[in-house]
């Protein structure tokens, strides 16, 4: 597990770490077109079903690419608008929680 989530870990720290790592990452020399199998290879089956996935999809997607840190509220505003059938509303400006499978 290369992110240590605990019961108290919040949706922001799941993000900061995500982030961070995916940073690391792009500055190893992945490349941008590797983000799913990036994806896929650390965020994929380790934290499946984990409440704080969408979290970290957000946070690995845009620290890969290097983009700005997502908010936390932006990425739960995301996934109610998902919840609710209104995923064609969101903005294609950012990262997308990771079961939509989309990627900018």
């Amino acid at each position: 597990m290369f992110i240590a989530l605990t019961a108290a870990t919040t949706s922001a720290q799941a993000i900061k770490m995500a982030y961070d790592f995916a940073s690391a990452l792009r500055a190893t020399g992945w490349p941008p077109e590797n983000l799913g199998y990036a994806r896929a290879l650390w965020i994929g089956g380790e934290y499946a079903g984990n409440p704080l996935l969408a979290y970290l999809d957000a946070g690995f997607a845009a620290g890969y690419l290097g983009e700005s840190m997502p908010v936390a509220q932006d990425v739960t505003a995301a996934e109610r608008a998902l919840d609710e059938g209104f995923a064609d509303a969101l903005p294609d400006d950012g990262p997308v929680p990771a079961r939509t499978g989309r990627v900018r």
